[in-house]
């Protein structure tokens, strides 16, 4: 399935188009954004799509008063915060008031300098600004930068990280706007660092870290780059505590944002305001970025210039690349290649009770409002059960109800193979590995055999599997193609059960196909069915080293009984028996 979101062809040309939420319509003048992307060649279109989308979103915000200021307006506000200092010295010189930093400071004893009092309240000034940027203290500048947020009309909290980078910023601007003085009191030229909005600064020299500039604060040991390389071959050496695919590839891409976010230095060096200016940084990402097909393969300063905008990345998103790279540094303590403490610790973001609550199940009559839709009524048998073209539609038909008897993740559900469902002792059950390319699961507890619930069975499942057996693709469900950046089988998928949900009027918030599995661990709390049992079937670590290391866990009739507590008392499903 081809991917045109906010895109539309035209005349053999692509064009974004985005509407406008319904409450902004009036003021924004037009109820759909359109405008020509100047290319015929849908990937370019593709790409080029996301800094409309952020454009877009900063429009709507500013509409509603929740705008920010972007990276390239803290600049502009930045470098003309440091023309203003320079016009301000200038014009106190003229006027015949040569202190203008300080009064008069009396010479040290013994000092055979000349003294001048305006240098030593320069000097002053920029030990106390320097100190500032070293501890991160911003309350030199808040006022000041309150007031530029609310003139530009937007809405900045102060832990929010475009009100940090502005706060830096602004310090920055101050302390060059020092130095060049002090220059000139001393009849020398100075020329300022840019820019003022970097991505990383060393508090004390000043030094930028862009991708214009090459740092020079690697010293001896192994780079980011090497280090992470290692710890990650280490973690995957032993099959049996590897991580899963997708967890190596999630932290294989922090690990390499943030080797390019200090840009090469060596490990020993990175400190704890790397870390937190790194967070800061992929805070500015557009929380879709990596939806994008090339993202991971472009550098961090490109992702910056390209997906730069609001919504930026969740509290949650950050706090994820924060928990990979605090792991990576306590491996590099334990294995005598950085001596400092953790720069990642307690370097989490709060995140709200919206996020912490997660998915939520569906309740009963949802569930019955969701089964009782034409695609379930109204598909004949032989076309559900032995279908002689496949199609999405029966991914459709099948996987809500294998989660809901099952409490599998759809990623799980969507690469099963036919070959997959088998059976041991009477018992047929899923067979959920990563034994075929492609599959993978979300951790070692991941791998597992899940019987397959009586329901199911009455449902027709096994005749289903029986009809697509000799398929070519070997797939369960052969339609189902794979997207997004990790290629998964549940992508495409994903999206339009979101939309058989809303076709149901299941709209409320934090619904989702996750909720299936939220249902099956209710059903068996409520069954009484011992925690180190369920999580043998939903897919958990056990609980307890007793059972971890001691046991192989339950036999295919003792998880087949766990497996049939999962009842729902008010749901009518005879329409699929």
């Amino acid at each position: 399935m081809t991917d045109t979101r906010y895109l539309k062809r035209r005349g053999g040309r692509w064009y974004f188009q985005l509407a406008v939420p319904a409450d902004l319509q009036a003021s924004f003048g037009r109820k759909v954004i359109q405008s020509s992307l100047a290319t015929a060649d849908l990937r370019e279109a593709q790409r080029l799509r996301w800094s409309h989308v952020g454009k877009a979103h900063e429009a709507f915000d500013r509409l509603r008063g929740r705008r920010t200021l972007t990276a390239d307006e803290i600049e502009t506000t930045a470098e003309h915060r440091y023309r203003e200092i320079l016009e301000a010295a200038a014009a106190a010189r003229e006027a015949g008031s040569p202190a203008f930093f300080a009064p008069p400071v009396p010479s040290p004893q013994g000092h055979d300098e000349p003294h001048d009092p305006e240098l030593a309240g320069v000097r002053a000034a920029l030990d106390d600004t320097l100190e500032a940027l070293r501890a991160e203290d911003f309350r030199s500048v808040s006022r000041e930068a309150e007031g530029l947020a609310s003139d530009a009309g937007a809405v900045m909290p102060p832990d929010a990280p475009a009100y940090r980078s502005l706060c830096r910023s602004l310090l920055v601007a101050r302390a060059e706007a020092f130095r060049a003085i002090a220059a000139y009191k001393q009849g020398e030229t100075y020329t300022p660092a840019r820019p003022f909005n970097p991505t990383s600064i060393d508090p004390v020299t000043l030094d930028v870290r862009t991708k214009r500039k090459t740092p020079q604060r690697a010293t001896s040991g192994l780079s980011v780059s090497d280090a992470t390389a290692r710890y990650v071959a280490e973690r995957m050496r032993d099959p049996s505590a590897s991580w899963s695919n997708q967890t190596k590839a999630q932290y294989e891409a922090s690990f390499r944002l943030f080797g390019e976010h200090v840009e090469g230095a060596a490990l020993p060096a990175i400190t704890r305001q790397d870390a937190s200016s790194f967070l800061d940084t992929l805070a500015r990402l557009h929380k879709d970025w990596g939806r994008a097909p090339e993202a991971s393969k472009l550098p961090l300063s490109d992702l910056l210039e390209r997906y730069s905008g609001e919504p930026g990345l969740t509290n949650k998103t950050l706090n994820r690349h924060a928990t990979a790279l605090s792991g990576f540094f306590r491996w590099a303590k334990s294995n005598g290649l950085y001596e400092g403490d953790n720069p990642f610790s307690n370097q989490m973001r709060a995140v709200g009770r919206k996020n912490a609550t997660g998915y939520r199940p569906f309740t009963e009559d949802e569930l019955g409002r969701l089964f009782r839709l034409p695609l379930f009524t109204e598909t004949p048998t032989e076309q559900r059960l032995r279908p002689n073209k496949h199609t999405v539609r029966h991914a459709l038909l099948w996987a809500p109800l294998i989660a809901l008897f099952s409490g599998m993740r759809s990623g799980e559900i969507c690469q099963l193979r036919a070959k997959d469902v088998r059976e041991e002792n009477g018992v047929w059950f899923f067979n959920v590995s990563e034994e075929a390319e492609g599959q993978s699961v979300k951790s070692a507890a991941g791998v597992r055999r899940v019987p397959v619930h009586s329901m199911l069975e009455r449902c027709g499942l096994l005749e289903y599997v029986r009809s697509v057996s000799g398929h070519p693709s070997g797939l369960l469900f052969p339609a189902l193609k794979p997207g997004g950046p990790d290629r998964k089988l549940n992508w495409y998928f994903g999206k339009r059960f979101m939309e058989l949900r809303k076709e149901a009027g299941l709209i409320r918030s934090q619904l989702a196909f996750h909720s299936f599995r939220k249902n099956v661990g209710t059903a068996l709390e409520r069954a009484r069915v011992p925690e180190s049992e369920a999580v043998q079937v939903l897919g958990h670590e056990k609980l307890s080293m007793s059972y971890t290391v001691y046991s192989l866990g339950l036999d295919m009739a003792g998880l087949r009984s766990v497996v049939e507590k999962i009842v729902y008392p008010h749901l009518d499903l005879m329409d699929l028996h």
